[in-house]
């Protein structure tokens, strides 16, 4: 999918927006374009996304379950919003976005497991 195609789900949010709540169903994902995005799991700040092409949303999506966690605003920024009945189109059409995805999940995993670990030692 080109820049053309993706320019029509390309959408902007003010700072402290909310741009998906915890629980709701998860009916697309996002490619980060600019600014900083908080991840909520209720109160707690879980992560801090700020890497311009970074994946959000997508764990919904690809097990077709209600959203985990709750996507803010830190500052305004600009996503493009991916209808979820297109994700498996787009990995299937383009393997560098697949593996972008697969890179970025585990990573995540990487992440939190090393947390894991860190308070099982405390």
């Amino acid at each position: 999918m080109g820049l053309a195609q993706l320019a029509r789900f390309r959408r902007t949010y003010k700072e402290d927006e909310v741009i998906c709540q915890q629980g709701e169903e998860a009916h697309e994902f996002f490619i980060l374009e600019s600014g900083i995005i908080g991840i909520y799991c209720g109160d707690y700040k879980v992560a801090q996304i700020d890497e311009v092409g970074a994946y959000l949303g997508e764990l919904g999506v690809l097990l077709k379950q209600k959203r985990n966690a709750t996507m803010k605003c830190e500052a305004a920024a600009t996503c493009y919003a991916l209808p979820a009945m297109g994700l498996d189109k787009l990995l299937a059409a383009d393997p560098d976005i697949a593996m972008k995805l697969i890179n970025s999940l585990a990573q995540r995993l990487n992440e939190t497991t090393r947390q894991l670990h860190k308070l099982r030692a405390a």
